[in-house]
């Protein structure tokens, strides 16, 4: 199987830490798994990617929130043919979805939000 996982950057952190360990596990199953991060600042887990010699995709951009990490999103998804796009936390929430039906493909789309609470589940929008 092959995994896109999306992410908004490596800094030091709870759901970074557990992307590198869900990437290294998948590698031991055999899946092919390939990270995209919106911006490469902040990039402590990056390096631990690096060394499982697993494929990075980094984002030109500082910022999480910019439209053009759409653009950058879909190049990545026409470029190549995976089974899953699995992304984590919310800037990638926002932006994969659009830049997959921008690349015009019907891939299977998994998200974790890596927190127990936060504001946007109390908002009705965000379950439509």
């Amino acid at each position: 199987m092959k995994i896109l996982h999306v992410i908004p950057n490596m800094q030091s952190g709870g759901a970074e830490k557990m992307l590198v360990d869900i990437v290294e596990e998948m590698q031991l199953k055999k899946h092919h798994c390939e990270v995209a991060i919106l911006t490469k600042t902040n990039n402590f887990f990056g390096e631990q990617l690096e060394k499982l010699n697993i494929p990075i995709y980094y984002g030109e951009n500082s910022k999480v929130y910019t439209l053009k990490n759409i653009y950058f999103l879909m190049k990545i998804i026409k470029k190549n043919d995976y089974d899953v796009i699995h992304t984590h936390l919310f800037g990638p929430q926002i932006f994969t979805p659009i830049a997959l039906k921008l690349a015009f493909k019907k891939i299977p789309l998994i998200t974790t939000e890596h927190s127990t609470h936060n504001r946007r589940r109390e908002n009705r929008f965000f379950f439509y």
